[in-house]
């Protein structure tokens, strides 16, 4: 009997998932109900106001952003960078603060991802 090491077995959950869960996650209008953690859960003005959040948050707005690209097997966002891609958050968080921080970084991804078509 072949023994699967726990690294591979990882490997292939997470292609399976990237495969058939979050293609259908990436197309959904408003972020899923999901359990999400971190700087993703606070509000867009708690993300703007605090520069310690600020830091922890651009790194989890990059993490989720790359993350939807993968699930979508997308480019969004190949016409700029990290900064840029921040920036937009940004706008939109201070449009409308009381936004949770995922909600706002998903406007973002979906908005890039539709003019692109």
């Amino acid at each position: 009997m072949i023994q699967i090491k726990g690294q591979w077995l990882l490997l292939v959950l997470a292609a399976l998932f990237f495969k058939f869960v979050l293609p259908s996650l990436a197309t959904a209008q408003t972020p899923p109900t999901v359990n999400a953690f971190g700087s993703g859960l606070s509000s867009c003005a708690s993300w703007l106001n605090s520069h310690d959040a600020r830091g922890e948050g651009d790194g989890w707005i990059l993490g989720f952003w790359s993350g939807a690209n993968v699930a979508a097997w997308k480019s969004v966002g190949s016409t700029t960078d990290a900064h840029g891609v921040i920036g937009e958050v940004e706008l939109v968080c201070r449009k409308q603060p009381s936004l949770l921080l995922a909600t706002a970084v998903w406007q973002v991804w979906k908005a890039m991802k539709n003019a692109r078509k």
